[in-house]
């Protein structure tokens, strides 16, 4: 039986009268890749945050490799082996590009020249090894992105989040994303995946779950979730039932 890396139980999260995340509940357990999909304004970047401490649960509870991490900051998350990218990408202005990725060792290592070592072997991996004295700002957007990503990549996660990586990508870049997520997942990290890239996500995962309106509707295989009549209802918003009558009239 697969290890549970992250368990979510009846996770809850408002802003405002808004219900972000409504009494979610599920469990990322080890190996390949799992996405997490559904519309705009589903909850998905929220639960994301709820999973790594950098939103506090309103009720419910976390816990992360078999530890309960319910109340746990954010910074506690590297240690455990969990690392994550943000929708919107968050770098460091005043620091170098090898600063950006340095500090994402920190937490993990013991040293400085540790964590460095890590982060420029980050860096080259994503093909910002010569750039690695700059200044983020002098970078594209998509190479932000690669940042983050390599930022992400220096505490060797056993976990690693994905939100949106591919958003705004070539096709090209696009299967380039997907070699390196396979050579991760190669590698024994498990990878959880917020994506809006569909044909992406149903060709890679092995695992698929669906929020609408903060709740989860639909965990499965990507052929079961691709199937389900709630899964289709709110992604084309007609019951499936509706499109089969409508259609033999």
């Amino acid at each position: 039986m697969s290890r549970a890396l992250i368990e979510m139980d009846g996770a809850s999260k408002s802003f405002g009268g808004v219900k972000a995340v409504n009494n979610v509940t599920f469990t990322i357990d080890e190996g390949g890749v799992i996405a997490l999909v559904g519309p705009n304004g589903a909850g998905k970047s929220t639960t994301f945050d709820l999973m790594t401490g950098f939103q506090k649960l309103d009720s419910g509870r976390r816990r992360t490799m078999g530890i309960d991490t319910t109340r746990s900051p954010s910074y506690r998350f590297p240690e455990l082996g969990v690392a994550r990218t943000f929708q919107k990408v968050r770098l460091f202005p005043s620091m170098t590009v090898l600063e950006n990725a340095l500090v994402g060792g920190l937490a993990k290592f013991h040293s400085v020249s540790a964590a460095e070592g890590a982060a420029r072997r980050a860096l080259e991996r994503l093909g910002l090894d010569d750039r690695a004295d700059r200044s983020p700002a002098e970078l594209t957007l998509i190479d932000r992105k690669r940042l983050e990503l390599a930022r992400a990549l220096v505490p060797e996660p056993t976990l690693l989040l994905l939100d949106e990586v591919m958003t705004g990508l070539t096709p090209h870049e696009v299967e380039d994303a997907i070699m390196l997520i396979r050579q991760l997942v190669d590698e024994g990290v498990t990878v959880l995946l917020v994506e809006h890239l569909l044909k992406v996500v149903m060709r890679i995962s092995r695992r698929v779950l669906v929020l609408e309106h903060g709740q989860l509707i639909a965990d499965g295989t990507p052929d079961e979730v691709q199937a389900d009549p709630q899964v289709i209802e709110a992604y084309i918003g007609v019951p499936r039932h509706e499109e089969v009558d409508d259609a033999g009239r």
